[in-house]
């Protein structure tokens, strides 16, 4: 059994691939596994996996139909034998060759964690850049030494809540005990099982290591790209979790309710990307119905959203964030 589980979905990555899985096997850190999940490529991405299982005995390569991303990723759960599972998407890669050494040296001081929660780097493949480190943890956060109720709080007053599976290092117990595989058939996935997670976690650390380098700008990315079911799936997902958490007990499902008005939010800003204008106003009808989402707004960005929301309505927030994410 290795310590980690590095779970790689590959889908029509080719010219990425390598450099994503070198970042791996350059680590300084050697007590891990490789899983490359092959999701149906039809481009050369099956021969580079088989390659690199061919020479390496701690890669493993799986082939199978197009399911898409959560698919990829349980099938990687389903087989990993690490004690922490670590996500990275094949187009992105590693900076620093001490990234899992860092991880577990984290661990081996607070060995009742469940996640470990590090940083990234924005990497924009057009320009050959890397973006500031924007995102670093406080003070507060690095102490390690307060509830977890409170980490949780603190985490959503500081817009520091970040819900990506390739931002974390997790127990693979936890998650298989607890079932917390990701969600099919949609996008916005790491948000839905964030929302499954966070509730839980019994500990969680934070480490400021930026060795994660986040590709942008590249062709095909699902990110590249916003349509009415990414605002759909993502406006589910806001309403299946504020209908479960409103009349909730538990103190951090409560607290979550703060983080879905933050991603409410968002939608509220993105409308302007939907070009059909039936589908924009289905879209807000949608967000109308959640508004009074927004009074929870413990987060700094809900906070002044809330402000303007109260003194002009939800129609003229709604234009005015559209306006902002277009322009700034």
């Amino acid at each position: 059994m290795h310590f980690f589980s590095i779970i790689l979905p590959v889908y029509n990555v080719e010219k990425y691939l390598s450099q994503c899985v070198d970042s791996i096997l350059n680590q300084n850190f050697d007590d891990y596994e490789i899983i490359l999940v092959d999701d149906g490529s039809t481009d050369n991405c099956g021969e580079i996996c088989d390659f690199y299982a061919s020479n390496y005995e701690n890669i493993k390569t799986v082939h199978r139909e197009n399911g898409g991303l959560s698919v990829a990723r349980n099938t990687g759960i389903e087989i990993a034998e690490g004690k922490f599972l670590i996500f990275i998407d094949s187009d992105d890669f590693y900076t620093d060759n001490n990234f899992l050494s860092d991880v577990y040296l984290a661990i081996s001081k607070h060995p009742d964690a469940d996640i470990v929660n590090y940083c990234w780097r924005e990497y924009y493949d057009i320009d050959k850049e890397f973006s500031e480190n924007k995102n670093s943890y406080d003070e507060f956060l690095l102490a390690n030494n307060t509830t977890y109720e409170e980490v949780v709080k603190y985490s959503i007053n500081n817009d520091m809540l970040y819900p990506s599976a390739c931002s974390k290092a997790l127990r693979r117990s936890f998650i298989t005990d607890n079932r917390l595989f990701f969600k099919q058939g949609i996008v916005c996935e790491d948000i839905e099982w964030y929302m499954r997670v966070v509730p839980l976690c019994d500990k969680m650390i934070f480490i400021n290591s930026f060795a994660y380098a986040y590709r942008k700008q590249r062709d095909g990315s699902i990110t590249a790209t916003i349509s009415e079911k990414n605002l759909n799936d993502l406006l589910d997902t806001i309403e299946l979790y504020f209908n479960k958490f409103v009349n909730s007990q538990n103190k951090v499902e409560r607290l979550l309710l703060n983080y879905l008005a933050y991603q409410f939010v968002i939608v509220c800003g993105l409308l302007y990307r939907l070009d059909d204008k039936k589908k924009k106003k289905n879209c807000y009808l949608r967000l109308k119905k959640l508004q009074s989402i927004l009074d929870y707004n413990l987060s700094n960005k809900v906070k002044k959203i809330h402000i303007i929301y109260k003194l002009f309505g939800l129609g003229i927030t709604t234009l005015l964030l559209q306006l902002y994410i277009k322009y700034r």
